[in-house]
């Protein structure tokens, strides 16, 4: 699954600290284009499915950092905030190369669970100094064990507000977009299907835009199916579901490139250098159009 590096994050900081701040962070606290790669276990008790790797690769595929994610049920020991946040210290400093002096606390956030009690230590970097916001690190404790460290930008609420306030009209306009788009092509293929009843459709045409449109289709199917397979869950059976994934996308990619192609094929009246079909509604509106006007009477 990819990581690209289109996050608030990397807007955040363009816009508010310029390009040599950009630059000077990118593989630290901004992440590089890379790949997370996802290891889940599909069989063996429910409960216990829900533990998951993820290794952070970087766009050579050097390993950056592994996470790991337990099961909330799972029992482990628990530390007392004194001991997670020098566990959370030691981890931070040792993993990033980074002057414990440098770090000030900025939260310890416990998470109680049935048999263990988990940690959120995060810390400022004073070393590294923003206009806005601030350059961060966290580990996260799963009872006494690290299962992951991070380091990132900490973007202020207000700039986020404003952000997600853009982001909510700008999907208005695109599910808008989405509903035009839809309506026109429905109603395009209805009229396509009169035209057929009236043999007024080119089937050359149709079989060709279906072709196209459909490989084309297939081809974002096929680029996007990692991150659609990394969001499969684990409490269902794997086969299950890849084939109610494949068959409703073989569907539903076969019907939406029939209505596009039902839209292509439909012949228009009036085309250069193409004959009407006789007996068709355009060859009597041609024919008709090459009539001459009727004469005017004179009324006495």
């Amino acid at each position: 699954m990819g990581d690209g590096s289109g996050s608030p994050a990397h807007r955040f900081v363009w816009e508010t600290a310029g390009r040599a701040t950009y630059e000077s962070l990118l593989g630290t606290y901004l992440d590089r284009p890379g790949w997370n790669v996802l290891v889940r276990r599909f069989q063996g008790d429910v409960a216990e499915r829900a533990e998951m790797w993820i290794v952070h690769l970087d766009a050579t595929g050097a390993v950056e950092r592994v996470s790991h994610e337990l099961p909330e049920s799972r029992a482990a020991p628990s530390l007392d905030d004194q001991a997670a946040r020098q566990a959370a210290r030691t981890a931070l400093t040792k993993t990033f190369a980074i002057d414990g002096q440098s770090l000030e606390e900025v939260a310890a956030t416990p998470s109680k669970l049935p048999a263990r009690t988990d940690w959120t230590i995060t810390f400022k970097d004073t070393s590294r100094t923003l206009p806005r916001g601030e350059a961060r690190l966290a580990a996260e404790l799963a009872g006494d064990e690290i299962a992951d460290v991070r380091r990132f930008v900490f973007i202020p609420e207000d700039w986020e507000r404003a952000e997600r306030n853009a982001a909510t009209v700008a999907s208005v306009v695109q599910g808008a977009g989405i509903l035009l788009g839809a309506a026109i092509v429905f109603g395009g293929a209805i009229a396509a299907v009169v035209s057929w009843s009236r043999r007024q459709f080119v089937v050359k045409i149709f079989l060709g835009a279906f072709a196209i449109v459909l490989v084309g289709s297939t081809i974002r199917f096929v680029n996007a199916f990692p991150a659609t397979l990394a969001a499969l869950s684990t409490s269902q059976p794997l086969q299950l579901q890849l084939a109610v994934l494949l068959g409703s996308s073989t569907v539903g990619l076969a019907l939406q490139a029939a209505a596009m192609a039902l839209v292509a094929g439909r012949r228009r009246c009036g085309w250069p250098g193409r004959a009407t079909m006789r007996g068709s509604h355009c060859g009597w509106a041609s024919r008709a159009a090459r009539l001459p006007p009727p004469r005017a009477r004179r009324l006495r």
